[in-house]
């Protein structure tokens, strides 16, 4: 899955404006990108702040140091692992698939033809008690939805009529919204076929982390 950018300043150390344009979380999520129609070259280990913005509004600051430098991009590392947290918990991505949301509402009358209104959504994150997607629809917090999503190679679990409620929105910047929703009941079987596919996520992850082993050669 692609990163979410969003909107953002870049600032040395003193916080005087050094150039605005995006910012992403890197995969792993342990630094920050900054892309822009130009970025100034900057030794590395030089101090910046990357400000995460909304329509021209200061949202949050985050303080590093250039890890790498390009006309076009700039990557920012030993930023504070609270900081990096708090990003983590809005934009880092575990899977991605698409899904169908409706509204959950009480079962309508029977002579009632209007059907509930269907909504599209890019799941970027889930856990068992979580999900996040990205949406173009405008959704608000306490928005209670029914999500499905059919088995497919690319994320191999059915979820029907999981039913979940939107607790934050988060606007970035883009077109789409992202949305944090607690998962308010699931079909015990998909709870299952969702918790094997997380631990198989989670072991990949892991052995993709970890450094290469070398074993040591001996000649007589």
């Amino acid at each position: 899955m692609e990163p979410i950018w969003f909107t953002a300043v870049l600032t040395d150390e003193k916080g005087r404006f050094l150039e605005k344009g995006h910012a992403c979380l890197t995969s792993p999520s342990d630094s920050l990108c900054f892309k822009s129609s130009f970025v100034p070259l900057m030794k590395i280990g030089t101090p910046v702040i990357l400000i995460r913005t909304l329509h021209d509004r200061e949202l949050e600051a985050f303080c590093g140091k250039v890890f790498a430098s390009s006309r076009q991009l700039m990557k920012i590392t030993s930023i504070p692992v609270e900081a990096m947290e708090r990003l983590r918990n809005l934009f880092a991505f575990n899977t991605d698939f698409e899904a169908t949301l409706h509204e959950d509402v009480p079962a309508r009358l029977p002579f009632s033809l209007k059907k509930p209104l269907e909504l599209y959504a890019a799941v970027y994150s889930i856990s068992l008690s979580e999900l996040k997607f990205q949406s173009m629809d405008d959704l608000e917090a306490g928005d209670r939805l029914v999500l499905n999503v059919q088995w497919s190679e690319k994320f191999p679990v059915a979820l029907q009529d999981l039913s979940i409620e939107i607790s934050r929105v988060i606007d970035y910047g883009g077109m789409s919204k992202c949305y944090i929703c607690a998962i308010l009941r699931m079909p015990e079987m998909a709870g299952i076929h969702l918790k094997e596919y997380l631990e198989q996520q989670d072991q990949l992850r892991r052995k993709k982390e970890q450094p290469p082993s070398f074993s040591p050669s001996f000649r007589e």
